[in-house]
């Protein structure tokens, strides 16, 4: 996998069951409802990504060095209170127990490809 940086770079990453159960309540808001940021609402970096990626697999994964990109930001952390506010939504899945389950629906869906 190509690391472009040095891994310390911060990212809020966010669950897709989040981002649909929020786009659901997002359509019974006010129409004059502004934006609202949707977010895990904790950030992780990079080297800890791969490290739970390692764990999850139990295998490492293997790194190839890139300078930093450009314009890359090093943190980025979704602001998720209006969204509590307006929508009454709020992330329930931490990172680890997120990429555990996309982990097990690849598995399975891989698993699915070669019956």
């Amino acid at each position: 996998m190509r690391l472009f940086g040095d891994g310390h770079q911060r990212r809020d990453f966010t669950y897709i069951d989040h981002a649909v159960a929020a786009t659901i309540a997002a359509a019974g808001a006010p129409p004059d409802t502004s934006i609202v940021n949707v977010g895990g609402g904790t950030n992780a970096s990079l080297i800890d990504v791969i490290n739970i990626a390692n764990s999850l697999t139990g295998r490492e994964i293997q790194l190839q060095a890139a300078t930093a990109r450009n314009g890359d930001v090093l943190t980025t952390r979704a602001d998720s209170r209006r969204a509590q506010s307006t929508l009454e939504w709020q992330p329930t899945v931490d990172l680890a127990t997120g990429m555990h389950a996309q982990l097990q629906a690849l598995t399975a869906s891989a698993q699915r490809a070669t019956v």
